[in-house]
Order: structure tokens, then C-alpha cells, then sequence
């Protein structure tokens, strides 16, 4: 402790009570601690582990290597190419960051004498597959000679761990083939099925959300995406759908609710809103159809000079509006009952049934600002509006 506190540069006194908060802190929300007479934790490996996994995940970014000079990056990059290889994982370049920093935790911990897995649950083929491989011979050798350790199942258990569980899918091929062993996943088809008619969006890519969702209850708080220790970024994320498209989020959450029923395994500790999460962001083309989903706006624009915002818009905005442009020299013939919305720098009259915003100066970073907000007001109001047609044919 004395060592400790002088390289610190702080008293031993308010390295013991800094040390006495932190275990107050990991105690609680992780069920483990500092031992003050050894320095070292004591508590659950599994716990333990996790807390390093979030804590490099969330203070580093995608570039910075933390590790160095103790673990080379380059050999734990290999080595997860290698296991991805072999299980055939699909993900993606966070996926593959998780895996690295997962690796290399658990590597450390094992390294110092601590193991976690257990093999009766685990898929043993990788040592051997290694073995096989005589382009993997380096691979095997430059391990060894950095930890004097074997690539052995004991290892490759404890490094990959739950990644390795033959409970998880590796790509969404696998979802059809399985649903004899996993048989909430015919319900969970359903339910999408469901939920794209009530919302009347599809969903081209349903095995992959299945998946996905199966996964995550799987790893539990060791997801790809509850990587955090503070910032949780899904909240935003969610908080984006929730006030702009409360219908929609209604019936995603709702969805999502029921999947988690149907789940046959106890949840511990778990949310409906990161099966929500994960549903949203694993969706494909989300966003591309909701865009399509509004009713195109007919706009027009009023401007001096030769019209050069109206025809910019007439390319940049032409999926969302149906752009005209006047032209005429007297503004008495300006016809606003086809038109929705006008965009102005001109002094207009009160006109009734329609919007106008008017600019100071139509240049496209203003305009495009306030035009987005428009289309979000009125797909917000369009989604409400169907939604709400929706329930009263459910009922009737």
C-alpha cells in the first residue's frame, strides 16, 4: 500500500479511502473487490473480468491499444481472425474490437493464474483445428513464446469463453436450420411478421434480428453492445424513436416485450429496451423506410434571382418533395391550394391551408435545417395518423 500511495503521489490515508469508495462501488454493481492487504481482487472471475471488459471498451477508443507493451496487439488480432475464421462468425468491425479486448482481458487474467471457462459446454475443435493448420504453426509458436503457454482447449475456452458456447449462432444461415433446438425462434418469426403489420414497414432481414436477439440474451451483460461502465450510448438512440415516432416505438417495444416471454431461459438483470435496441439498429433499411413511408410534400419555392435554390432542391430533396418553382412576374398568380409548403425570401401575403417558411437568405444549409425539421413533424403526424386508423379497424 505504501508503494502504491507514493507512486501515486497521494498520503496512504487517501489511497485507503479512495480504495474503501471504489470497493463500495464495485461491491454493488459488480460483486467483487479490492483486497487492501494484498492488493489484488477478490470475488467472482466472471465479475471480474466483465468490469475490465467494460472499463477498456468504454475509456479507449477503436485505435488506442492500452495493452502495450504487455499483450501484442497483433497476436490477440490474429488469433481472434483465426477463432472468427473457424466459427465462421459474422460481425462487424465493433464486434471484432469487443472480441479483441475480451481476448486480451481474459488472456491477462489467465495468464495470472485465474481461469473461468468451463469445457462441458464448449466447442473443442479450435486446438485441434490449430494443429491441423500449418499455416497457424507461427501463430502457436509466437504464443508460446510470448506467454509460455500451450494454444490448448483450457486456453482458447478461457480467452473466448462464452463466444465459444454452442448455444450461440455464429451466422443467420444458422437460424432456419435450428429451429428444432431453439424453438422460440418460430415464435420470434411471428412476432416480426406481426410487427411488420402493424406498422406497415418490411422486414427484409429477420433471421439476422433473431439472431441477434438470441445472442444477446445468451451472453448477457457480456453483449457486444453493453460494453459501457458510465455512458450509455443506446439511450439517445432510443430517445430519437421514442419522440419522434412514439406510435412506432410502441409497437417495436410492445414486440420486443413478447419476445422476451418467449424466451425459455430465466433473464437475469435485463431490459426490454436493449432487445428494443438491438432490433432497431440491426433492422435493415430502417431509416430508408421510414423516409419512404411519408407522403410526398408538394413545395414551392418563391425566391428572387434565377431560382438556383429551388432547382438544388428539386435534386437534393426530390424523394421527399414535390418541388415546383415560381416563376411568374406577378405574385397575384401564385397558386397555393396544390401546395403544402412554400419556402420564401419574400414578403408574402396571409395565405390560409398552407406553410411558409420564410429566410432572410435561401442558401441550402438553412433551408435543408429547417426543412428535415419539417418532414420529421410531419412523419411524426402521418405515423400517428395511420396508427391510430389502424386501431379502429382492429376494433371494429
Amino acid at each position: 500500500m505504501e508503494e502504491l500511495a507514493d507512486k501515486l503521489f497521494i498520503s496512504l490515508s487517501t489511497l485507503k479511502r479512495l480504495l474503501k469508495k471504489t470497493n463500495s462501488y464495485l461491491t454493488t454493481r459488480y460483486h467483487f473487490k479490492v483486497d487492501l492487504k494484498k492488493l489484488v481482487f477478490i470475488g467472482e472471475e466472471k465479475a471480474i473480468r466483465l468490469f475490465f471488459l467494460k472499463y477498456f471498451s468504454e475509456i479507449n477508443s477503436i485505435d488506442d491499444w492500452p495493452f502495450t507493451p504487455y499483450i501484442p496487439k497483433d497476436l490477440i488480432e490474429d488469433l481472434v481472425s483465426f477463432v472468427a475464421e473457424k466459427q465462421k462468425w459474422q460481425m462487424d468491425f465493433s464486434q471484432y474490437q469487443h472480441l479483441l479486448i475480451y481476448a486480451t482481458v481474459n488472456l491477462i487474467r489467465y495468464l495470472d493464474g485465474y481461469q473461468k471457462g468451463n469445457l462441458s459446454c464448449l466447442n473443442h475443435n479450435l486446438s485441434k483445428q490449430l494443429a491441423q493448420s500449418p499455416k497457424n504453426h507461427f501463430l502457436c509458436q509466437r504464443f508460446h513464446e510470448n506467454f509460455k503457454k500451450p494454444l490448448d482447449d483450457q486456453t482458447f475456452t478461457d480467452l473466448f469463453s462464452s463466444f465459444l458456447s454452442e448455444e450461440l449462432l455464429c451466422n443467420p444461415k444458422q437460424v432456419s436450420l435450428s429451429e428444432n433446438k431453439f424453438l422460440h425462434f418460430k415464435t420470434w418469426r411471428h412476432l416480426l411478421l406481426c410487427l411488420e403489420g402493424e406498422i406497415h414497414l418490411p422486414i427484409t432481414n429477420k433471421d439476422e434480428i433473431i439472431m441477434r436477439c438470441h445472442n444477446a440474451l445468451e451472453l448477457g451483460n457480456e453483449d457486444f453492445y453493453l460494453n459501457f461502465l458510465v455512458y450509455d450510448y443506446r439511450k439517445e438512440f432510443l430517445d430519437y424513436f421514442s419522440q419522434d415516432y412514439p406510435h412506432f416505438m410502441q409497437e417495436v417495444q410492445k414486440h420486443a416485450n413478447l419476445m422476451i416471454r418467449e424466451y425459455p431461459s430465466e433473464i437475469i438483470d435485463y431490459t426490454v429496451d436493449h432487445l428494443t435496441y438491438l432490433l432497431l439498429m440491426t433492422w435493415e433499411n430502417l431509416f430508408l423506410h421510414l423516409s419512404q413511408h411519408i407522403e410526398k410534400q408538394k413545395l414551392m419555392v418563391v425566391e428572387r434571382g434565377k431560382g438556383s435554390l429551388g432547382h438544388f432542391l428539386q435534386v437534393y430533396l426530390g424523394q421527399f418533395f414535390e418541388i415546383s418553382i415560381f416563376t411568374d412576374y406577378n405574385l397575384a398568380h401564385l397558386n397555393t391550394d396544390d401546395c403544402d409548403l412554400i419556402i420564401t425570401d419574400t414578403l408574402l401575403s396571409e395565405m390560409e391551408g398552407v406553410t411558409v417558411l420564410y429566410f432572410n437568405k435561401l442558401v441550402p444549409a438553412e433551408v435543408l435545417c429547417r426543412l428535415n425539421d419539417y418532414l420529421r413533424k410531419q412523419l411524426k403526424l402521418q405515423f400517428q395518423s395511420k396508427y391510430e386508423r389502424s386501431q379502429l379497424s382492429h376494433k371494429s
